[in-house]
């Protein structure tokens, strides 16, 4: 009677073991697959803001100029005024 209480408690044990074993393995993958994901759209957003950064600068640049070309030639119009 002991030897068979033993037996079916040991293999209820073991079939818990193997049931936690198979649900860390599956959720182990489920964590790497969700890293690889985003790892490959932190990526992207890395490229994007890059991409991002660039044009606010070039067009920051522009801006200044415009705004420095446009300033010469309110200079050159009130001097030329003055003169007049």
């Amino acid at each position: 009677m002991i030897g068979s209480e033993l037996i079916v408690t040991v293999g209820l044990f073991v079939i818990s073991l193997l049931v936690a074993v198979y649900l860390i393995r599956y959720s182990n993958q489920q964590v790497a697959s969700c890293l690889t994901t985003l790892e490959k759209q932190h990526n992207e957003l890395v490229d994007l803001n890059g991409k991002l950064a660039k044009e606010i600068l070039s067009m920051d640049k522009k801006i200044r100029s415009e705004i420095d070309v446009a300033r010469s030639h309110l200079m050159t119009h009130k001097k030329k005024k003055a003169s007049a």
